[in-house]
């Protein structure tokens, strides 16, 4: 006779239980999975082929990341020259970069000496040999010098940029609390998103394609209206948010659900805000983003800045009591509040007409920081899980009969020992 000792049959028994347990919110309904979820024994996560979901195909804007290196170069440009105390003039863009008129000519050698120092080395990718490669090349020009962006520094700084925006994507899908996302590179400058169980897509485009770039700037005195509608030196036109909502929400009435194209974001209604480095405090300082109200029960986004931005932000406001500000997200303007005092405590809120759900995003994004590029959505599908459905359905039905066809298969030849086998075949099966 068969003699097993106690302690054996105990722990055995222990872990088909536990097993069986933790198997059994998969036949529940949805309502009952969600109790169980909070005792931390969940069912098992189905992939976005079986769930259903959102798929989305981001790419870097190549032609946005061209334009800011050389509007880049050309301040960069201005900036040496000026150092150098070099007489220059018509800094001007030119399709793959920007170029300098040098007024005299006994300064070019000093001036070809200072703008080398603005050809940025890069890390190479594995597609230039992963040495280091040069952003910009200088070249000379009849009376001055063009930096043009290289091929090669173009690739690194796009691979740069995704690399640094996969972990970024990561963080702000971890916020909206999906379960199993998959986010991965695609190609050179590619990154593919499958959210299982997401199915609103403007939500995951409002997350994640968003670029959360944040600033504080300080608004011109002069303003559009007037006889000139281009901005003075140091100024550049946003548009405002109250605008660009009402815009967006006229094409929804026509059934066209794209973004704005530039032309269109140009057309609005402008202010000039101040984009000289004294007048402006990034956002890359803030260390905390949460939605909250106002005093009037508004929607608002509460932040708070490091010691450096808190710093800089108490010093702009300290400044510039009684004059307005504008909070500039993206390229359009929030809002634009007067400093009524200085704000030296390193947090503050922005507000600008948001619902509930736009300041739970917009929190999500400013906490896990601004994307490095622009990323435009290629693609976006929401899978259904009716395919899925079949799927379980069909694996459930193989299963089945294939596991009464092993029982019966083991117990008619062996009998007893059969039976035995039979009780492990379905533990394991739990397990």
């Amino acid at each position: 006779m068969l003699h097993f000792a106690r302690w054996k049959i105990i722990t055995i028994t222990a872990t088909i239980i536990l097993a069986a347990l933790l198997c059994l919110p998969n036949l529940l309904p949805k309502a009952q999975q969600d109790v169980w979820a909070s005792y931390g024994i969940r069912p098992m996560t189905l992939g976005l082929d079986l769930q259903g979901g959102s798929n989305v195909l981001l790419e870097v804007d190549r032609a946005d990341m061209r334009e800011k290196l050389q509007t880049q170069a050309a301040s960069d440009t201005r900036a040496v020259l000026r150092e150098a105390k070099i007489a220059y003039s018509n800094i001007a863009r030119i399709p793959d970069g920007v170029s300098v008129k040098i007024s005299k000519s006994e300064d070019m050698e000093i001036a070809k000496e200072r703008l080398t120092t603005l050809l940025q080395p890069q890390q190479g990718n594995i597609l230039v040999g992963g040495t280091q490669v040069n952003l910009f090349a200088l070249e000379a020009l009849p009376d001055g010098y063009a930096l043009k962006i290289t091929d090669s520094g173009m690739s690194a700084k796009i691979q740069s940029a995704i690399q640094q925006s996969l972990r970024i994507v990561e963080r702000r899908v971890n916020a909206l609390g999906t379960t199993e996302p998959v986010i991965q590179q695609q190609g050179i400058d590619r990154i593919a998103v499958q959210l299982p169980g997401l199915e609103d897509p403007d939500q995951v485009k409002n997350v994640i394609g968003t670029t959360a770039k944040l600033a504080f700037q300080l608004v011109c005195e002069e303003q559009p209206g007037g006889a000139s509608q281009t901005p003075p030196q140091d100024c550049r036109a946003y548009p405002l948010k109250e605008q660009v909502d009402a815009a967006l929400a006229a094409k929804k009435a026509k059934g066209d659900d794209k973004a704005l194209t530039e032309a269109e974001l140009k057309a609005l209604p402008q202010m000039w805000v101040q984009t000289s480095s004294r007048a402006t405090v990034d956002g890359q300082d803030l260390t905390d983003a949460q939605p909250g109200f106002d005093q009037n029960n508004r929607p608002v986004v509460t932040f708070r800045f490091n010691q450096k931005g808190a710093l800089r932000f108490g010093n702009l406001t300290k400044d510039n009591v009684n004059k307005p500000f504008a909070i500039v997200l993206d390229d359009v303007i929030q809002s634009a509040p007067v400093i009524n005092e200085p704000i030296l405590g390193g947090s503050g809120q922005i507000s600008g007409n948001f619902s509930t759900q736009e300041t739970g995003n917009l929190s999500i994004v400013l906490k896990s920081g601004a994307l490095p590029a622009k990323l435009n959505i290629v693609e976006e599908r929401t899978v259904g899980p009716s395919l899925g459905a079949d799927s379980v359905r069909a694996g459930f039905i193989a299963c089945a009969i294939g596991i009464v066809g092993v029982m019966a298969f083991m117990f008619l030849p062996y009998g007893f020992f059969g039976l035995v086998a039979n009780l492990a075949l379905l533990a394991n099966l739990l397990l």
